[in-house]
């Protein structure tokens, strides 16, 4: 299954498949690149609908606003979040398809920018 996998659409890497079994049986695919983890899960899934949803892509435009989520096309959510430590951080991922690309930055246009990268 995992030969199927499309590499991540930030970093290029290739992902791999998951299994958890905390709280009900989570499957997922994810790149745990160590710059930028990006993961597609959902309690239930088959390694199949893993790697479907891990597989869809969606064309995207991108321009100097936050570009859609490259899995399902969505908008994605944007805001400042306060860590343990008191610092400000700028959050960037999408809830719509349960792929989440979450990207953590000190500023918003860090953000953006790690955001709107494609490989």
């Amino acid at each position: 299954m995992s030969d199927k996998l499309k590499p991540c659409p930030w970093c290029g890497r290739h992902p791999s498949l998951e299994t958890w079994s905390s709280g009900g049986m989570m499957r997922g695919v994810g790149c745990f690149n160590p710059n930028r983890r990006v993961t597609c899960m959902g309690r239930g899934r088959s390694p199949k609908e893993a790697a479907d949803a891990w597989n869809a892509r969606a064309l995207v435009e991108v321009g100097n606003e936050i570009a859609p989520c490259p899995f399902c096309g969505s908008e994605p959510d944007a805001y400042e979040w306060t860590n343990k430590q008191g610092e400000t951080r700028f959050v960037i991922e999408c809830r719509s398809c349960n792929c989440r690309p979450m990207l953590i930055s000190g500023t918003r246009e860090e953000a953006v920018d790690v955001w709107n990268k494609r490989a």
